[in-house]
């Protein structure tokens, strides 16, 4: 049975993955671009509208200075992160001509923990479920660090020693641990599905998919 097609905003969404996961080094670079001019306009618009203190500052231009001395930094690390990660996660690049409904249709294999389709189907489900045991997961050291940080600025504003980037870092770091109480549940099913997906592989037993009804 071929592979549902996926609706056109969903395929060019996929399509655009695919490119991006093709080439992971220009990923890389145009992420890091990305983050450091956020970063950098950030922080000159909380400097130009008093957010933070810049008594040190005497021209916007200084400030200006700042700002993109602070986003190439910053863009620079962000970068080198992407591009490690991509490393790490997916040594094995996905082919810049993949079909979108290949896609698709793996990542259903993958999420129902099953092989049994067609063989690129097949191979692209056990790729997908190779990355997600390669990627870097953390539960209990972000856990203790966003709830930590969460307690720290809420001590702040508590004292009434904070500034408003305290309570917003507070609030911040308070849905982060929450969040990540979800996010961490769905990676645990994720990675469970991941593991049954590269036994069948291993054994070379591949049952079919089970009936969509």
């Amino acid at each position: 049975m071929p592979p549902e097609p996926p609706h056109p905003l969903r395929r060019r969404f996929i399509e655009f993955q695919i490119r991006a996961r093709a080439r992971p080094g220009r990923t890389a670079v145009v992420q890091g671009i990305l983050s450091g001019f956020l970063f950098a306009l950030f922080w000159f618009a909380a400097m130009w509208f008093d957010l933070v203190p810049s008594e040190s500052f005497d021209s916007a231009v200084e400030a200006g200075f700042w700002a993109l001395a602070m986003g190439v930094a910053f863009g620079a690390t962000m970068g080198g992160w992407f591009a490690w990660y991509a490393r790490r996660a997916d040594p094995e690049p996905l082919v810049a001509g993949t079909r979108a409904e290949d896609v698709l249709a793996a990542r259903r294999q993958l999420e129902g923990g099953h092989l049994g389709g067609p063989p690129e189907i097949d191979r692209l489900t056990v790729q997908f479920a190779r990355q997600m045991l390669r990627m870097p997961w953390w539960p209990r050291t972000s856990g203790v660090f966003f709830a930590l940080m969460a307690m720290l600025n809420w001590t702040l504003v508590a004292l009434s020693e904070g500034s408003w980037i305290h309570l917003a870092g507070a609030v911040m770091f308070t849905v982060g641990v929450v969040s990540l109480y979800f996010c961490n549940r769905w990676v645990v099913r994720r990675r469970a599905a991941a593991e049954e997906v590269l036994a069948l592989a291993d054994t070379g037993e591949a049952p079919p998919a089970p009936e969509q009804g």
